[in-house]
């Protein structure tokens, strides 16, 4: 255990245990593969390590991840594949035997275990897993905020009961790099809801580098134009209300639109919001089972505001600065 963890509440570990998932080589960090890898790396050896999940990359970069891992450099990485999304089957398959091949040969250095990939129907759902054939991968199928999100949520369990792998999850986008590419308040609570009472996981991606609900520029371009982001804080305690049995899209909402620090106060035995308090043990449970992690092309910016926050003690590794 490091040093901050051990300072940090209880609580707030256990909600942000493994909560972040880094893609520096997406956008808008939009990073070569190597500088995303070496990051990583520096990430794991941080007091902060501990809040770091896997490392995302596109299956077409394998070959590039692969040369790294030559002169044994790194801790061993875990890493989550961003595939072809499934409408184009053949693409989907070539990737999944790229992955194959790639865990055969450097499975002790970087083992993919997980794999991301976006799904639009029923139909094309099952077609990828047939095509997936390992039960060994845990699989996050992004489905559309759409009118349709329901019928996909259905889908998932109808896949989960069918196969019996419980590793099938949701995966929602909740950001983007361009003004109105950020899906609304609702629909995000009625994603959650839905989820929660099927009893799908599901991790979410895109615009979640703050703790809280703010307005950012959308890009690192000193001319980007700025938006309103949801919050992570936000989105993973509305997920934990949500598991708690708190499915009413208007209050998950409210609590998805929270946009001040005192609206969130932590305390010895839990977090509260109003006049719910989620204790240590259901916050642990919903991420455990229910709001597994999300994708931030930035890992550097979500710690320093949970300092600014208090929520997190002050750090002294040099690549916070």
């Amino acid at each position: 255990m490091s040093e901050i963890q051990d300072i940090t509440p209880t609580p707030v570990v256990e909600l942000l245990r493994g909560l972040i998932d880094y893609a520096g080589f997406f956008p808008p960090a939009g990073l070569s593969v190597a500088q995303a890898v070496e990051n990583y790396g520096r990430y794991q050896d941080s007091d902060v390590y501990w809040v770091l999940g896997h490392l995302v990359l596109p299956v077409g970069k394998l070959l590039d991840l692969a040369e790294l891992l030559t002169d044994d450099l790194y801790e061993p990485l875990r890493v989550s594949v961003v595939m072809p999304a499934a409408a184009d089957p053949a693409a989907f398959l070539a990737g999944i035997e790229a992955i194959r091949d790639f865990n055969c040969e450097y499975e002790f250095n970087a083992l993919i275990d997980v794999i991301e990939c976006k799904v639009d129907s029923p139909a094309e759902l099952i077609a990828a897993n047939a095509a997936l054939q390992d039960p060994e991968f845990v699989c996050f199928w992004e489905v559309p905020l759409n009118d349709n999100v329901a019928t996909m949520i259905d889908a998932l369990v109808t896949l989960k009961r069918e196969t019996g792998k419980r590793g099938h999850h949701a995966k929602v986008r909740t950001g983007g790099i361009v003004p109105g590419a950020i899906p609304n308040v609702e629909s995000i609570a009625n994603f959650i809801a839905i989820c929660a009472r099927q009893q799908v996981g599901f991790k979410a991606t895109a615009g979640l580098h703050h703790p809280l609900r703010s307005t950012h520029p959308l890009t690192y371009a000193p001319d980007a134009p700025c938006d309103v982001m949801h919050g992570f804080l936000n989105m993973f305690l509305a997920a934990t209300a949500a598991y708690g049995g708190t499915t009413d899209v208007e209050v998950l909402a409210q609590i998805l639109q929270s946009d001040q620090p005192q609206d969130f106060q932590v305390e010895p035995h839990g977090i509260r919001w109003r006049d719910q308090l989620w204790t240590v043990e259901r916050i642990a449970e919903t991420r455990y089972h229910f709001g597994l992690s999300f994708g931030s092309c930035s890992f550097t910016e979500p710690v320093l505001d949970l300092q600014a926050m208090g929520w997190l003690p002050p750090s002294d590794e040099s690549f916070f600065a």
